[in-house]
């Protein structure tokens, strides 16, 4: 990996080299041209090393069939003014430099290919150290993209063998000549993973596979293919297409090998896959598990987790690195962030658990690590939400050429509450007002004391919740992107509930009920499962109505902010003619 100082030096000569590249780029097919700086930059190299002109250049380079006929086509593509704007521009040791360099270093120059993100650099250094490459091991990346962890295994083992497999033409393209270019002793293969009638063996085994993918869209004819496809393993079909590049990683390992797979967290936790987790993990071959941080991906927010697959394996370990790496997107893991994976790989702690098989069976086989380190939390006089509710519903989709703004008008139409119109636990009006179909919502009109969660967290993490209050025939329709809570008033304080979820411990109660991929949203089995506390009611309602007056403290506070600022903004009128 490179250092901080290195680091900058790349960007500021890669920010030099996309200069040029984009100044031609207009006038160039889109896709997949961001990755042909590499035969563009090599191409420079080549005419520099021998002195000759461009073709001959080509054709008399060191080199593949496959690479010199790529070049070429890339030459012919390009045309010799970019060519030569490349040549020009750059001294052969930059152009050395970025051919070195690991590909994600500009990731936000390349991001999302074909439906495929890059691996950035430190993943690749994270997977290298958890995988505990060995200079004598048979080393393979399933889903290589353009070369990125084959160029930081062969930079540390030169020596080694490695194979990388590629389905996409061009990328697997760009790998090859960046392999060739490091004189490596490393493959490329073009083909995809799944066309093999018996998986090939290795010792240690790197995949950043497709994200998002099903089972039944795999295009593969292979007999090993057609077994996942239907269904032909001891589990039957996975839904989620992870698990079957997984099956073919522990397929692919040898007896003492380990691979290293980044999954998104859906297949760690996804029911209709209960039955493949249950299999890998019941047969022993998940070693461990790593929540790793957010945004470490150029291009997507996708949560993702490393995975660590080997044989023989009782227990399970559990690490939440999420806290770990630098903040903003994209996150990066620095080398102390890695040693701090690496140790909690190793040794139990508040992020960091081993668990036997009987336990992770009692939890459906949920590999989630966050699973498995939450603290528990005792809430005193703890009921579910569900026995203390009437009703748990989700709100109504109105379009939004349905809606206005409020006016004299207006005013007797149905009012429409969104997300953006909760702010610090209660509703912000005016609403906007419904105005076509408002007949056909009767049925979804808030009661007094109902309770609105937004169903999907803000970006910090944080749920809205609050209390609606109705004042007198007022009809408020609560958006789909709300769970409508009607509780008991006999048995509990709606302002009282509503202020719970709002504490610190109500938030991380709501964060657990989640699910989803992308998104995380509360489930409504989780909802109903939360457990709130139910005092007497007397208490109840103090606490509610102290919880209330800080509510209206801050109220205060805000539209004296907001008189101030505009006092300040109109400040020195006076001083204007």
């Amino acid at each position: 990996m490179l250092d901080r100082k290195q680091k900058i030096e790349y960007v500021n000569l890669a920010n030099r080299l996309w200069a040029v590249y984009e100044s031609y780029r207009p006038n160039l097919p889109s896709y997949p041209w961001d990755l042909r700086v590499y035969p563009l930059t090599l191409i420079g190299l080549l005419v520099k090393r021998s002195g000759n002109a461009v073709e001959e250049a080509i054709i008399g380079a060191d080199v593949s069939v496959e690479t010199r006929k790529y070049l070429l086509d890339i030459f012919n593509e390009a045309g010799d003014e970019m060519v030569e704007a490349f040549i020009d521009e750059f001294t052969e040791a930059e152009l050395e430099t970025i051919m070195r360099s690991d590909p994600s270093y500009r990731a936000n120059l390349l991001g999302k290919v074909g439906g495929n993100f890059f691996t950035p650099a430190n993943v690749n250094e994270l997977g290298f150290r958890v995988l505990g490459v060995n200079d004598n091991d048979t080393v393979a990346d399933f889903g290589c993209g353009p070369g990125g962890f084959l160029g930081y295994i062969v930079e540390q083992f030169p020596e080694i063998h490695a194979t990388g497999v590629e389905l996409s033409h061009e990328v697997a393209c760009v790998a090859r000549l960046r392999m060739e270019c490091l004189a490596a002793n490393a493959t490329v293969e073009e083909r995809n993973l799944f066309d093999c009638e018996k998986p090939s063996k290795y010792d240690r085994i790197f995949s950043n596979f497709p994200f998002g993918q099903r089972v039944a869209d795999l295009s593969a004819s292979g007999e090993y293919a057609q077994r996942l496809v239907k269904g032909d393993m001891p589990y039957g079909r996975s839904r989620n297409a992870d698990w079957a590049f997984c099956q073919l990683i522990v397929d692919s390992l040898s007896e003492s090998g380990r691979a290293v797979a980044i999954l998104t967290p859906s297949a760690l936790y996804n029911m209709v896959d209960k039955r493949v987790r249950e299999h890998f993990v019941g047969n022993g071959f998940v070693e461990a598990a790593v929540a790793l941080p957010k945004g470490l991906f150029v291009g997507t927010g996708i949560p993702t987790e490393l995975v660590v697959f080997s044989r023989g394996n009782e227990n399970v370990r559990f690490v939440d690195a999420r806290d770990l790496g630098s903040k903003g997107r994209p996150s990066f893991l620095g080398s102390d962030d890695i040693d701090e994976i690496l140790a909690r790989l190793s040794n139990d702690g508040d992020a960091s658990v081993s668990v036997g098989i009987a336990e992770i069976e009692a939890k459906d086989f949920n590999l989630q690590p966050e699973r498995y380190l939450w603290s528990d939390i005792k809430v005193s006089n703890g009921v579910r939400l569900g026995d203390v509710s009437l009703a748990i519903v989700r709100g109504y989709n109105v379009r939004s050429d349905a809606l206005a703004d409020e006016t004299e008008g207006n005013k007797g139409n149905p009012a429409y509450l969104s997300i953006t119109d909760i702010e610090d636990g209660e509703v912000k009006h005016p609403l906007k007002r419904i105005e076509k179909d408002a007949d056909v919502l009767a049925n979804h009109l808030l009661q007094d004391g109902d309770i609105v969660i937004a169903r999907m967290a803000l970006e910090g993490g944080s749920f809205k919740v609050a209390a609606v209050d109705i004042e007198g025939d007022e009809r408020i329709v609560p958006s789909q992107n709300f769970y409508v809570v009607t509780v008991d008033k006999k048995r509990v304080s709606p302002v009282f509930v509503a202020g719970f979820l709002n504490s610190d411990v109500g938030q991380e109660l709501l964060s657990r009920t989640t699910a989803g991929e992308t998104v995380r949203n509360i489930t409504t089995d989780g909802l109903r499962d939360l457990i709130v506390p139910v005092p007497a009611m007397s208490d109840q309602q103090d606490m509610a109505e102290r919880y209330q007056a800080k509510l209206d403290e801050i109220s205060v506070l805000k539209l004296k902010l907001e008189r101030a600022r505009m006092e300040a903004a109109s400040f020195f009128e006076s001083e204007v003619e």
